[in-house]
């Protein structure tokens, strides 16, 4: 087998590594316009333009950004699939994700990323399936995920706190009230609790609104005419970049409360995001990837 001297001599630099990109990631952001269209630049690598708003197409054009810097447009990412399988574990812990039925992710130079190319029907067919069998899942665990007294509060309510709690975490942002009510009226048609929320896991995994990065950006009082991230977008961005997963509640929460708009506030999530056994694996990752070496362990000399 070939050594993995240089690989473990490496994960003594990783942390300080991951803080550098970190910090990276963590500064304030930038805001930009895109030929006439308005658009989103944070850290210098997002844009919500026209080109942003089709899930998986092509942004066109330049940036030239409020803080002086020149970027690109960035159009939503669709999830890698280990970004996909984290989340859903870190959503249904006991649910099993197969990578192998999955299609395999682009890559722009060394990395992984879904940017370019369009989902195609057997990609679509793919989320479904998993989707499914996440659900079903979710139909046997449906108390442990509900985590309330349905005697004393009754089914309804607690599908309702579900519906709301999970959302929130699957969207990465708070339901919309339409998006409230139309998965309470899915859960209804179930007819059971547990089928209920079997049904309401399975949607959302399916939606683009959990399969994508989705930016659609704030206007910014202080710059007219241009978007800014939302607290929520940041905080999706911050975690997955260093966690290859969804922000979890505390992270929604220091969006929610507005924490990550100051500099404490952001540095104390990156601090704690860093310390988790996910950042060292997404760092780790990270190198594997830079390097090319992701399959060096099963390759013989």
């Amino acid at each position: 087998m070939v050594s993995t001297g240089l690989m473990r001599s490496s994960l003594g630099h990783i942390q300080s590594v991951g803080v550098f990109f970190a910090l990276l990631a963590g500064a304030s952001a930038c805001t930009g316009q895109v030929d006439g269209d308005m658009a989103t630049a944070a850290g210098g690598t997002s844009g919500s333009g026209q080109g942003g708003r089709n899930a998986g197409g092509s942004g066109t054009g330049g940036v030239t950004s409020a803080c002086g810097q020149d970027v690109g447009p960035s159009p939503w990412r669709r999830l890698s699939r280990d970004q996909y399988a984290n989340t859903v574990r870190d959503l249904v812990p006991s649910a099993s994700v197969n990578l192998d039925r999955l299609s395999l992710d682009e890559r722009m130079g060394p990395f992984k990323t879904n940017l370019v190319g369009n989902a195609t029907d057997i990609t679509v067919s793919q989320y479904m399936e998993s989707a499914e069998l996440v659900g079903a899942t979710a139909v046997s665990k449906a108390d442990t995920l509900a985590a309330c007294d349905r005697k004393a509060k009754g089914d309804e309510v607690c599908a309702f706190e579900f519906i709301t709690r999970f959302g929130r975490r699957a969207y990465r942002r708070p339901l919309t009230m339409d998006e409230q009510t139309r998965y309470q009226s899915l859960y209804k048609t179930a007819g059971a609790f547990a089928e209920g929320i079997g049904a309401v896991v399975t949607t959302m995994l399916e939606s683009p609104h959990f399969l994508y990065m989705v930016e659609i950006g704030e206007t910014d009082a202080k710059r007219p005419g241009v978007l800014k991230l939302t607290p929520f977008e940041l905080a999706t961005r911050l975690s997955f970049f260093l966690w290859s997963s969804g922000p979890d509640a505390e992270l929604l929460d220091a969006a929610q409360a507005g924490q990550l708009a100051t500099k404490d506030g952001l540095q104390k999530q990156i601090t704690r995001l860093l310390a988790s056994d996910k950042a060292r694996i997404t760092i780790s990752s990270f190198h594997l990837q830079w390097l090319d070496i992701e399959t060096a362990g099963s390759l013989w000399r």
